[in-house]
């Protein structure tokens, strides 16, 4: 499993929303299912091709600064 916690920099409110919007339409155009969207800022991916696909995506939007995280074993708890 893969993890990707991610920041969009941007100098304004105007050139945030902007990357914004263009980060969530590529996103749905490389058809990565919500199911794979995780807390605010971080996405997961079990699959090594939506990996590279996601990575495609952050390739595509210029001002996103990303970690990734790899894992075995991962546990969700709601509180």
């Amino acid at each position: 499993m893969v993890f990707y916690a991610f920041d969009i920099v941007a100098k304004d409110k105007k050139e945030f929303n902007k990357k914004k919007r263009l980060f969530y339409y590529y996103l749905k155009k490389y058809n990565i299912p919500p199911s794979y969207m995780g807390i605010k800022s971080l996405i997961f991916v079990d699959d090594i091709e939506k990996a590279h696909l996601l990575e495609d995506v952050f390739k595509r939007v210029s001002g996103i600064k990303v970690v990734k995280i790899f894992s075995n074993n991962v546990e969700f708890n709601e509180y």
